[in-house]
């Protein structure tokens, strides 16, 4: 009988797991090239994962959830069919992705892993940053079940300092939890190589989920500012529709009517880097609660200047003046300003953009980042 691979089975939660291939291929191969294999965790069925993406060594396990949802006394009244789903998915390992599925997945996958469970926090959502009554009404019911979740956690990765340093202030961590910091989910240096900035366009880029939180309305309303002073800017928004309400359609549809705007839908890896490369700079006015934007660390290493506001995780890519700048959540006039800054400085904007890819190579490598998230698997074996 041969020596069992180190890792074993590999359980990877997500709430987009048919993303996951796209979104973290070089972990995947990571863990498949040392003779382990994955298993794709989340709420989609198996149909709705494209077969041309995978291989031999890996399997997907349907969780009988909602994608998504803000009632969690739902999601406990489907514990008892989640954790017949894991158990008969048989994993040795897990990393869950997002504070969507700690707290009810991390007790259930201890009961079910023989290794480790590590949990990564990509950012703090709407959980931490929702007004109101409604939001300390989640936080209430939420924070319970999450800090109990993550006392169980072997080890929890966050991929900024801010969501570290909130976590411990609310006292949601177990003063002997393992907590590691990493530079997001980083990004491949090699695939999104430094490419040469097209002088003559005036392209501003945004690509993000379409939700209000990463700022689209922001986005489209000061493209509606600067069209109206530069009207050879082009600004392009690409992303897929989670039919968020509160998006201003009707502005969109007005700048693509006028011809400065385009909306591309989702586009693919290789679109996504042709995109970057046909852009002047990219911009993510995000107020949502990033880990660390992936979008803003592929345009990094594309070598773009970006735009981006000041809060927890997208204030880890810019140093406002040298790759770029930061500016307040929400603030339209000073997204506004900042473009137009660009498209009057061509030459600095060039000098951001080597900046940008200085600050990806030294800061954000993605096998530098997997390497750690491996690493801390390993210790269940090691």
């Amino acid at each position: 009988m041969g020596r069992r691979p180190p890792l074993g089975a590999v359980g990877i939660v997500s709430a987009d797991a048919p993303r996951l291939p796209m979104a973290r291929p070089e972990l995947i191969h990571s863990i498949i090239e040392s003779g382990n294999e994955v298993v794709l965790i989340g709420p989609e069925r198996e149909e709705d994962f494209k077969a041309e993406a995978y291989d031999d060594h890996i399997r997907f396990c349907h969780l009988p959830l909602p994608r998504r949802s803000a009632n969690p006394f739902q999601e406990l009244l489907a514990t008892r069919s989640v954790l017949a789903a894991l158990r008969t998915t048989s994993i040795d390992n897990a990393l869950v992705y997002g504070l969507r599925w700690i707290p009810l997945l991390v007790p259930l996958l201890r009961r079910t892993c023989t290794g480790r469970v590590v949990c990564i926090v990509n950012g703090s959502g709407t959980l931490m940053s929702r007004k109101g009554v409604l939001g300390a009404w989640l936080r209430i019911i939420s924070f319970i079940p999450l800090r109990r979740a993550l006392r169980q956690a072997s080890v929890i990765m966050f991929q900024n300092s801010d969501d570290l340093l909130l976590f411990r202030r609310r006292k949601i961590l177990a003063d002997r939890s393992m907590t590691l910091l990493t530079a997001g989910s980083g990004v491949n240096l090699e695939r999104f190589s430094a490419s040469p900035m097209n002088t003559t366009s005036r392209n501003f880029l945004m690509i993000s989920r379409i939700v209000s939180g990463k700022g689209i309305n922001e986005f489209s309303q000061a493209a509606e500012i600067v069209h109206h002073t530069y009207p050879e800017a082009r600004f392009i928004l690409a992303g897929g529709d989670d039919g968020d309400d509160d998006i201003n359609w009707s502005r969109i549809r007005s700048g693509i009517r006028r011809g400065y705007f385009t909306y591309v839908g989702e586009a693919t890896r290789d679109e996504v880097t042709d995109l970057l490369r046909d852009s002047f700079c990219f911009v993510l006015p995000s107020y949502r609660g990033e880990g660390v934007p992936r979008s803003i660390l592929e345009a990094l290493a594309v070598g773009r200047p970006v735009i981006s506001t000041d809060t927890a995780g997208c204030r880890d890519t810019v140093e406002s003046g040298v790759n770029g700048f930061l500016i307040p959540p929400k603030d339209v006039e000073a997204l506004a300003r900042s473009m137009i800054y660009l498209i009057n400085n061509p030459d600095e904007a060039i000098t951001m953009g080597v900046a940008s890819r200085i600050r990806a190579e030294t800061l954000f490598d993605v096998h530098k980042v997997n390497r750690e998230i491996i690493g801390a698997l390993l210790e269940a074996v090691a």
